[in-house]
This record gives structure tokens, C-alpha cells and sequence, in this order.
């Protein structure tokens, strides 16, 4: 039986740790992204319709493209890059890549990823919903239901797909850089930079891929 195998059977055993990781991420990160999509979607709103003068239907567009297709994965993942990114890296420091421990390993980085990725998708779900809310309620707080069903209707199906798909593969992505930068700084002895590692290849990682996903996601007009 292949060690993926024994990995995925030992994260299905383990459905408390999953929870646990999912919990951590989720209550540490919801109140930071609750400040931060207000703040983006009345910052958007002010630019573009008040002082730019464009037409609110416009403005709200614009900012639901830029929240759902790049701002919500990427504010999500690196916000949890920066929560849980050094505890992954110095985590794994300890670990070898020795036959006897590639199956603990396995599972215990299947677990972070799988709660990593959950998490991750969640939380750029509601900082996009809640940056919509605050921008239509900044334009026109007296019309938020008309103009939440108004622009949900003008929303391709293509973007909204884009924003969990896009965020799991940072979250997963940043998840395998921390994990393995632990794992091989222990194998050179050097711990210490394991921290510094994880950080440099998960962002050099995730900017790469938000450049490749920008030129190749079927993303309708």
C-alpha cells in the first residue's frame, strides 16, 4: 500500500486535528478580514465613483471583479501564511526524510493542506462578501438588497469559480512550502532558517501562480 494511501487513511482517522486547524484559522483570521474588506470596499468605491465620477453599477463591478478574481485569495492565503506559515516551517523542522517517517509526514502535511485550503476558501469568500456589502452600503445604503441581487446577476460564472479555486491552490501551494522548508532546513541543520524559507518560497510561489492564473483562467467579460 503506497504511503498517499496510508496518509489519507491516517488524516481520516484524525477528523479533531482537521478541526482543530480549521478552527484556529478561522477565528484568528475573521475579525482581520472583517476590517480589511470594509476598509477595501469603501476605498474602491471612494476612488472610483466619487472621485473618479464613474457610475455606481460601474464602481461595483469593478469591485467585485477585483475582490472575487484577485484581492479575496490573495489577502486570504497570505494571511494565513503569516498565521500559520512559521508554525508549519518550524513544525517540520524536526522531521527526516528517512523510509520510517514519509507516511507521518505525509499525513500530517494532508491535514494542514486539507484544513489550510478549507479555511483559506472561506475566508476569501466572506472578505469578498463583506467588501461588497460595505461598498454598497458606502454608495447606497438605502438600496443593498437591489443592488446585491442587480449585481449578482451581472457576475459571470467564471469569476465566482475562480475565487475558491483559485484560493485552495495558494492555500495548498503555501501549505507544501512551509512544510518542506522545515523538512529540508532540518536535514542541513540549519532550523533556524526554516522560518525564512517558508516565507520567501510561499510568496515567490504564490505571485508566479497569481501572474500564470491571470494569463490562463477562461474569465468572461
Amino acid at each position: 500500500m503506497s504511503a498517499s494511501h496510508h496518509a489519507l487513511t491516517l488524516i481520516l482517522r484524525q477528523p479533531q486535528r482537521l478541526l482543530l486547524h480549521l478552527g484556529d484559522s478561522a477565528l484568528f483570521a475573521w475579525p482581520i478580514l472583517t476590517l480589511i474588506g470594509i476598509a477595501l470596499g469603501i476605498s474602491v468605491v471612494h476612488q472610483l465613483h466619487y472621485q473618479l465620477g464613474n457610475a455606481i453599477d460601474t464602481t461595483l463591478k469593478w469591485l467585485a471583479y477585483l475582490m472575487l478574481f484577485e484581492l479575496a485569495p490573495l489577502f486570504s492565503s497570505l494571511l494565513l501564511l503569516a498565521r500559520n506559515g512559521v508554525a508549519c516551517a518550524n513544525q517540520f523542522a524536526p522531521y527526516q526524510l528517512h523510509a520510517d517517517n514519509e507516511i507521518k509526514l505525509a499525513s500530517l502535511i494532508g491535514v494542514r493542506q486539507l484544513a489550510y485550503m478549507l479555511s483559506g476558501c472561506g475566508l476569501a469568500i466572506y472578505l469578498a462578501v463583506a467588501s461588497l456589502i460595505a461598498g454598497i452600503i458606502y454608495a447606497k445604503p438605502r438600496y443593498l438588497f437591489e443592488e446585491w441581487q442587480q449585481l449578482l446577476a451581472q457576475l459571470p460564472l467564471s469569476l465566482w469559480l475562480s475565487l475558491p479555486c483559485k484560493t485552495a491552490v495558494f492555500c495548498g501551494v503555501i501549505t507544501w512550502c512551509c512544510c518542506l522548508a522545515g523538512v529540508f532546513s532540518s536535514r542541513r541543520r540549519h532550523a533556524s532558517l526554516a522560518t525564512s524559507r517558508a516565507v520567501f518560497s510561499s510568496l515567490t510561489a504564490v505571485f508566479l501562480l497569481d501572474g500564470l492564473w491571470a494569463v490562463f483562467w477562461p474569465l468572461d467579460a
